[in-house]
Order: C-alpha cells, then structure tokens, then sequence
C-alpha cells in the first residue's frame, strides 16, 4: 500500500510571525512526514480587531523571510486573496475547502478516515481547542481535515488529552511530541516593542527583525518615552510584494 502524501495547513495572524511558529511547523513535518506544510495570515481576522494588526501583504512577506530556504514550509497567500475578493473574514473551513479542491486535482481524491491518496492536517495550538467549537462550521472542518495539535504551554499528559478529544468530538486529531513547552506569542513580542525591550530581537529570525526595524512596523505601538530600537547594520529597506494569486491558507 503506498503512503498516504500529508498536506498541512498551518494559519494564523502572523502579526508578526516569531519562531515558535517556524519551531512547531517544523516540527510537524518532521513527526508526520510531511509533503508540505502551507503557512498563511488571515486576511480580515474573524477573532480580532484589525487596530495594530500589520497588511496583509507585509504578513505574508515577514512570514515568506522566516522561512526562506526550507522547502517543506511554504508562505500561503490563500485567506488574504479570499478576503480581498470578498472582502469577508478569513474563516478556516473556507480554507479547508479551497485546499481540498486544489490537491484534489493534484493527486486525486483526499482522504481523512477512509482510503484516499493524500491527507489534509489542519495545525492548530492547544490555545485554540477551548473555543474551537464556536469557530465557523466546527463539524466541517472534523470533516475537511485531520486536527494535528501543538501543544503549546505544557506537556500532556492522560488527563488533558482525553480533555481535549472530548472538547473536539468527532474529530480525528494527533497531537505532537517531544515539543518545547515555550510561552511565546506575537502579542508577548508586540508588549516587550511597547516597553522598549530590545529581548523580542531573539524571538525573531533576523530578517524579520532587520525589516520590521528598518521599515519602523509596530512602532506605532511603542511608549514615547522608550528608546525607539535601532536599527540593524546596514539594512536593506525591501518593498513587500503583492499577494500573489494562489489556493493556500486559514485561521478562524
């Protein structure tokens, strides 16, 4: 029997993409196998207001730097096409299914419980299990896609696992291993800009970090009396490219 081929979708806000994201989707496609992992920021967040959230594009274009050389990870620019042709919320269901209908025509029929030449994983953090029965059509997503879990603040144990397969009833899920328990977020990062810390600089990849500077991203956000960061040795100022056209990407 050949192996089945696994497809990850892996979205988010990205405001801005820090390293505990490039830790657990690597980590992903290691433990699964991955053929790909496709990694994309919400157009129009359905969870969140827009005020401090970057555009679109210059999302696409920082999380494109933090992952520039892996071919295995790929910067999506699916929701945020979505969205500027609807001009409605990115909503990972609707994701799901542009997906689907894509690697159908790749590889043939999908599959999630039954036979089926490829797979669809959609990657969440164990944040998001707590609400994930209020994101828009729960029960479809359990049937577009395998629920692959990172968990994030702890380890688990047998307890919080038969918790979690209880909160995603009827969902097919795998949760990850041997992942490093760190409590890192762009929220943690925008805070630490806001105090005039220069720490989050090591949260980042470097690039990230040189064009976030360099072009003052998330400044706005800083306390006046805070010494604004410097920036880093002879940067290079990088206009972000349009989103291009393409199928890939969700977070609800």
């Amino acid at each position: 029997m050949s192996k089945t081929i696994e497809i990850g979708w892996m979205g988010g806000t990205y405001n801005p993409p820090h390293d505990l994201h490039m830790l657990g989707g690597q980590s992903v496609v290691e433990q699964l196998d991955m053929e790909k992992l496709l990694m994309g920021p919400n157009g129009i967040p359905p969870h969140k207001s827009k005020a401090g959230i970057l555009d679109g594009p210059v999302r696409l274009h920082l999380l494109q730097l933090s992952i520039e050389g892996n071919t295995r990870l790929e910067a999506s620019s699916l929701e945020l096409d979505r969205s500027a042709r609807t001009g409605e919320p990115s909503f990972t269901v609707d994701t799901l299914k542009e997906l689907t209908e894509h690697f159908d025509t790749v590889y043939g029929p999908g599959c999630i419980r039954g036979s089926g030449r490829w797979r669809l994983n959609c990657v969440v953090g164990e944040d998001v299990i707590p609400d994930f029965r209020h994101w828009r059509d729960a029960e479809g997503i359990k049937k577009l896609a395998r629920l692959v879990i990172i968990p994030r603040y702890s380890g688990v144990d047998a307890a919080k696992e038969e918790k979690w397969r209880e909160q995603l009833a009827g969902a097919e899920i795998l949760i990850t291993r041997g992942h490093a328990a760190l409590d890192v977020s762009s929220t943690w990062i925008r805070q630490m800009i806001k105090a005039g810390s220069q720490a989050w600089r090591y949260l980042v990849r470097p690039k990230v970090y040189d064009y976030i500077v360099t072009n003052g991203l998330l400044l706005d956000q800083a306390d006046p009396a805070q010494k604004t960061p410097p920036a880093a040795s002879a940067p290079v100022v990088v206009v972000p490219p349009a989103a291009p056209a393409s199928a890939n990407e969700p977070q609800s």
